[in-house]
């Protein structure tokens, strides 16, 4: 296994973890009632915990993917992280007009509906950008 494969393969496994966890956060929080001051301060303390720790791995793996990957690779690396970025802006632009249709039909949307979609929209970001990696690595195999 290459070290594009086992990279796309990490950030796939990680990014989704992720995006299920916040997911599935989401929607329990959504159908609870979350009024209670306990529960806000636990939101508010893992909110800012995995802020930290989403900046520090990314801090980190930044410093590592540069001196572990050749020229070519980090080429391909920023290519799979531009077409995560198009893929999302583009999903986050659909799903805005569909919002939009939505409102003016029905009135409103719950807010943690609006979360559980931006995560999916991550997750599927991420997919578009492993598939990007792991083709590449597939001609590097050959």
């Amino acid at each position: 296994m290459n070290r594009l494969k086992r990279k796309a393969i990490v950030d796939f496994v990680s990014a989704s973890a992720f995006a299920w966890i916040m997911i599935a956060a989401s929607v329990y929080l959504g159908l609870k009632d979350v009024s209670a001051a306990p529960v806000r301060a636990g939101i508010l303390g893992g909110a800012i915990a995995g802020g930290v720790g989403s900046y520090l791995f990314v801090r980190r793996s930044k410093q590592s993917i540069a001196d572990s990957f050749d020229e070519r690779e980090l080429a391909i690396i920023k290519k799979a992280y531009e077409w995560f970025g198009g893929v999302f802006i583009f999903y986050l632009l659909a799903l805005h007009l569909a919002a939009l249709a939505v409102t003016v039909m029905k009135g409103t949307i719950p807010i943690w509906i609006a979360s559980v979609l931006l995560f999916a929209g991550l997750y599927l970001g991420n997919c578009v950008a492993c598939a990007v990696l792991m083709r590449y690595a597939r001609e590097d195999d050959e």
